[in-house]
């Protein structure tokens, strides 16, 4: 059963436990934007539905943060919609699309889960955008910012009259932050922190865990940091690449993003950084 939680006056969300993921919704005054398509395409379905038929309007666009399939993998639900996302976000798309080993995941998830994948088409944004976009009502606007950081082309998305943000996966609450996606630049994703924390939200909701306050930013922001601070040593150390994946002294957060493989993601992270450390360094 979909249940959607109001957020503020204009922001709905919908939590799904499954990643503690979200999809938002934002009520302007003659149809709904939402804000990323979930994980399966019968949620987008569903929630879509839930939506419309609670809030009586219609859908008309559909902003994406970034590329990453749980994400991106309703967007056939809205097929009839404007989707928007950064122009980086569509050139990502387009080169897995011709990636065949990406395309055989695709058809073994399919294949192995046809309930909740059913027949999954990876559907590209219609609209793109560089840096910034914005969406305008009579009385609320919706503006997006693109800072990379968790992936190229990763963007949020701010209720400026509401004070209400929407991360994205540049915001894990309270858990750990993956940052190894091979586009992932950890300064750019620091800089993102100063951005949002300039913007002073009051109510955050993540890609992933619970909806919090800016405090949460602050806390990500030292963490990741301290990952900076931990790799930069390392390497004025001496120490290569290859020694990673055995190190045990890299800083962990106390609490680890709920997937089966996280020690992958965790190395996966660390060599990412590794190597945006190593290419600032010179």
């Amino acid at each position: 059963m979909v249940k959607l939680e109001q957020i503020s006056e204009s922001v709905w969300d919908y939590y799904y436990k499954e990643l503690e993921g979200h999809i938002s919704i934002v009520k302007l005054t003659e149809y709904l934007v939402f804000i990323d398509s979930g994980l399966y395409p019968q949620m987008a379905k569903e929630v879509r539905e839930k939506a419309e038929e609670c809030l009586g309007l219609p859908t008309k666009y559909l902003i994406l943060t970034h590329h990453h399939g749980d994400h991106i993998w309703g967007n056939q639900e809205f097929e009839d919609c404007e989707i928007i996302a950064s122009k980086a976000v569509l050139d990502l798309l387009k080169i897995r699309l011709a990636d065949e080993k990406f395309l055989k995941i695709i058809e073994n998830m399919i294949n192995e889960n046809p309930e909740r994948y059913g027949d999954l088409r990876i559907i590209l944004p219609t609209k793109t955008f560089i840096n910034e976009y914005q969406i305008e009502d009579d009385n609320i606007r919706i503006q997006i910012y693109q800072t990379d950081g968790h992936s190229e082309g990763s963007s949020f998305v701010l209720i400026p009259e509401e004070r209400v943000l929407i991360a994205g996966d540049l915001l894990f609450s309270q858990m750990f932050p993956y940052f190894g996606d091979p586009t992932a630049d950890v300064y750019k994703w620091i800089d993102c922190y100063n951005k949002m924390l300039e913007l002073s939200p009051k109510i955050v909701i993540p890609g992933h865990g619970d909806i919090v306050d800016k405090k949460e930013i602050i806390s990500q922001k030292e963490y990741l940091q301290s990952c900076i601070n931990w790799m930069t040593e390392f390497i004025k150390k001496g120490h290569k690449k290859e020694e990673l994946e055995d190190n045990k002294d890299f800083p962990v957060h106390p609490r680890e993003i709920p997937v089966e493989n996280f020690e992958e993601f965790l190395n996966d992270s660390k060599l990412r950084t590794y190597d945006v450390i190593r290419r600032e360094m010179g």
